[in-house]
Formats: C-alpha cells, structure tokens, sequence
C-alpha cells in the first residue's frame, strides 16, 4: 500500500536530520499543531522541535515533505458504517519555517470534492484493512496525498478523528446518527 515513509520517534530515541525537506509532527495531534517542515538547514530549529515534543512525552513522526501538497492540498475521504460517505478536499495545514513553533497555517480552501478513482479504490484498501473489517468502525477517515510521481499516498488514517466534514457531506449526519444508534442498539 502507497504509505508516506514514516519513522516514529520514541521519547528518549536519537533524531537524525535527513538529508531533503522533512515533516516533525507529533503522533497523536489536531489540525496540524505542533507540525511543521524543514529543510536540511534547518537541523536546530528541528531538533529543537523534536526535543519539545519529547518532554512531553510525546512520539514524533518524520516524514519526507511532499512539496505537491502545496500546489493539491490533501484529499479526506470519509467513512460511516463501513461504506463511502463523502470527501472534501484542504489545502495544507503546515507551519511554514519561520513562524513561532505550534503555530499551524489553518486549512483553507476546504471544499466538498469528488476523489479520483485511484483515490477511492485507496481508501478502500486502507479501510478494509481496519482489524475486523470497516463496518466494525462507527467512522474513519482517510486523508491521501499526491506522492512524487502524483499517485496517491495514504497520509494518515484517522479512526477517532472528530473533524468528518459533515457540513460538506449531504445526508452525512443523518448517516452517522443512524451509525451512532445501531452501535448503541445492545438489544
């Protein structure tokens, strides 16, 4: 499956700078805080990144930054009940060198958007991947973003993410209500 390459940084694990651009993000966020990329010559302001996010006892990722995500954004393809709901399409969220730290570009730019089918047929994958197959998931969201040769590229699955874009999603809440009360039905 086309996953970005991801190291994950243990608190306390050596952090080496690569050599092209790179992301710092923390493993468990929202909306891009404390995210941000960098260059090779940004190797202390990184590390200085990574040894925050370790005090407090955070795990970092690194990741290659992808610079077509400047020009697309990503794409999030959102599930309920196991099938295809809705997608919607952001531009990126990074914190541009330069800004304080923790200091993220807000998404903008967010519309309702209809996914390519190699975007869907992804998804799908990741999805039916889910331990006891999608429709044991109340939701999830898959967000995808164009890799170096423009295919797409699993960024993140978002299992407990609580932004599912419902306000771009037609009948999208109703969907999740009717997931909400089916998992509450014990009976």
């Amino acid at each position: 499956m086309p996953v970005i390459p991801t190291r994950f940084l243990a608190p306390g694990d050596a952090f080496e700078i690569p050599a092209s651009p790179f992301v710092v993000k923390p493993a468990v966020s929202n909306g891009a805080q404390d995210t941000a990329w960098y260059q090779a010559g940004d190797a202390d302001k990184a590390r200085d990144h990574v040894r925050r996010l370790h005090a407090a006892g955070r795990t970092v990722l690194i990741q290659p930054y992808l610079n077509r995500i400047e020009a697309e954004g990503e794409a999030a393809l959102t599930f309920i009940g196991g099938s295809y709901s809705h997608s919607i399409r952001r531009s990126a969220s990074l914190r541009r060198p330069g800004l304080p730290q923790g200091d993220a570009v807000p998404p903008e730019g967010v519309r309702a958007y209809d996914p390519t089918p190699a975007e869907r047929a992804l998804a799908e994958r990741v999805m039916a991947s889910a331990p006891g197959g999608p429709s044991a998931l109340l939701f999830g969201r898959i967000d995808l973003v164009a890799g170096p040769d423009g295919a797409p590229m699993v960024l993140e699955a978002e299992l407990t993410e609580p932004s599912l874009f419902l306000d771009f999603s037609e009948g999208g809440a109703e969907r999740l209500a009717d997931g909400i009360a089916a998992a509450l039905d014990v009976g």
